[in-house]
């Protein structure tokens, strides 16, 4: 008996080693609690301190979801995340919670938030104590998953570090530096789109439309990074080897470390290093081009590596970003600069390829058409409440009801009283999901409808792309200062792909086409290769392309 028992100890304490040596942050429950005793919390502006601070409820088990004794509620996580945290925001709006805790096992626990004011505050500044620092921090979770490919960046920075690295990048992602790539997008999308109907010899053709996406937002990435074209089918390869190893790595907190070199770890890790080796083969070019430029800039060229390099920190030091720095930022703007757009855009033109909703399209290009006749594309016109509103709004309600970015964390860095007299701990794990605030019947009517009318109409003086909405319920790209640094590019990027790719095809679905499922992963992509037929429009002789260039006519 006594040996069962010395086994069952050794055990416990070689898997709470294993977690804290895996999980950064991570210490056992008990000093957790100890530590939490000793803390004195913050109360925010907008709490009742009258009354007694409370937790959230714990979550009983659902039938829906799938359970294990080990994980808990990461069983079903692991299965389909946006799944069970629909479920959950379910759960919640039926019995007027605003969230609830939830077991991940020895993983510890999580807190699911669903309340708009819990949403509002721990996203923004509003009402924070402290709010210079901020107390809501990317998670260990979010740094061992997602930092396996970003880095220590900007993306998985907080505190005054963040600040100090979010300042260096906003310059290159301000109306005047976007303005530079309005051309690029235009250009790429052309090219494109004519290539759809100058080498097809039939009245049709069925293309992957995410391959075709994918290869549309890359390349415009690249050149808008690097002032290169990095499309090649090898590196979308590894970039989708390394993004399903993030997933999967981030949902099993057990799995084996990276130094162990399993076929798995393997596997990512050639990929990386093969997108590290393009990324830094990049950064030593502009480098070295330059150190050769007698002005010690880069000649004509006006892409983002080019503000990176030389760019200064605000310290008093002037100190530049190193090499690894540079690689962390160059590596999370060019994953998530041609991704999350090439899922939203995905996204958008199967809806549109309903029969339902293919009317939407000729909407489009009547916008499209229209503005090309006039300005083109210019910042003015792209942020113009009125002149692509249609083409803004197919766009928000794609990304209302695919949102890419369907969930993230926050990790509570202290003890605090939120709105509502809610306790959170120190190390508090805070889980949100936009997908789950997007399909709620409260703030959303027929959520499951992809109906772009909705946000035809817009608040004054707010984001065009909120519509009609607060940010604490439609939040596709995040809210308060850790809100997508790259937002507007994406939205830019978008019109202009969409727009151009509709003035030379009409989209529809194949005959007998069945319901797409997503696929929860790094982003909300769709479960299987999405191929849509592409008619070509009439034949049409144009006044001139967005960038005001003389084009050639359009022949079917």
């Amino acid at each position: 008996m006594r040996r069962r028992i010395s086994f069952h100890l050794f055990s416990l304490h070689f898997i709470l080693l294993f977690i804290s040596i895996h999980i950064e942050g991570w210490q056992p429950p008990l000093r957790q609690w100890w530590k939490q005793r000793q803390e004195t919390s913050l109360v925010s502006k907008d709490t009742d301190t009258s009354s007694i601070p409370t937790r959230l409820p714990k979550a009983p088990k659902l039938d829906k979801l799938e359970y294990h004794p080990l994980i808990g509620i990461l069983k079903h996580f692991q299965k389909d995340t946006a799944e069970a945290l629909l479920e959950l925001a379910n759960y919640c709006r039926e019995n007027d919670l605003p969230g609830v805790r939830l077991s991940a096992g020895i993983a510890g626990t999580f807190e699911l938030i669903t309340d708009p004011k819990l949403v509002e505050f721990v996203l923004s500044d509003k009402g924070q104590p402290n709010y210079k620092e901020g107390i809501f921090y990317k998670s260990a979770l979010d740094r061992r998953g997602v930092g396996l490919l970003a880095g220590q960046g900007s993306l998985l920075s907080d505190g005054p570090d963040h600040t100090r690295k979010r300042r260096l990048i906003l310059p290159g992602m301000d109306r005047s530096s976007l303005e530079g790539f309005l051309e690029i997008m235009e250009t790429v999308s052309m090219e494109y789109s004519q290539s759809l109907t100058s080498n097809s010899t039939s009245t049709s053709t069925t293309q992957n439309v995410g391959e075709l996406l994918s290869a549309i937002a890359m390349k415009i990435v690249g050149l808008a990074l690097f002032s290169t074209n990095v499309v090649e089918k090898s590196i979308y390869n590894d970039i989708v080897v390394c993004l399903e190893h993030v997933v999967w790595y981030t949902r099993h907190p057990l799995a084996a470390p990276m130094w162990i070199p399993t076929r798995r770890n393997r596997k990512f890790r050639k990929a990386l290093k093969r997108l590290d080796d393009l990324v830094y083969s990049l950064i030593e070019n502009g480098q070295r081009q330059m150190q050769g430029s007698k002005e010690g800039g880069l000649g004509s060229k006006n892409d983002l590596l080019s503000m990176l390099l030389q760019a200064r920190y605000d310290d008093g030091g002037g100190s530049k970003l190193d090499d690894k720095e540079l690689r962390d930022e160059i590596m999370t703007l060019f994953l998530a600069g041609h991704e999350t757009t090439a899922i939203t855009l995905c996204w958008s033109l199967w809806y549109l390829g309903d029969p339902k909703h293919e009317h939407w399209q000729d909407i489009i290009v009547e916008e499209y058409d229209r503005i090309q006749n006039e300005t083109g594309y210019t910042p003015g016109v792209v942020e113009d409440p009125e002149a692509l509103k249609n083409t803004r709004s197919v766009l928000c309600e794609a990304l209302r009801l695919r949102t890419p970015s369907y969930a993230f964390d926050r990790e509570v860095q202290q003890k605090i009283i939120a709105p509502g007299n809610i306790l959170w701990k120190r190390k508090a794990l805070l889980m949100l999901s936009p997908l789950a605030m997007h399909l709620d019947p409260r703030y959303f009517d027929n959520p499951e409808e992809f109906d772009p009318s909705r946000f035809l109409e817009y608040k004054e003086g707010k984001d065009l792309w909120d519509g009609p909405y607060d940010r604490s319920v439609y939040l596709p790209f995040g809210a308060g200062r850790k809100r997508c640094i790259g937002y507007k590019f994406a939205q830019w990027e978008s019109l202009v792909i969409l727009g151009t790719l509709l003035k030379h095809v009409k989209v529809k679905r194949p005959e007998g086409a069945t319901s797409v499922e997503w696929e929860p992963g790094v982003t909300l992509r769709p479960d299987r290769d999405l191929e849509l037929v592409f008619e070509p429009r009439e034949k049409r002789v144009d006044t001139g392309s967005i960038s005001g260039k003389e084009e050639s006519s359009i022949v079917d």
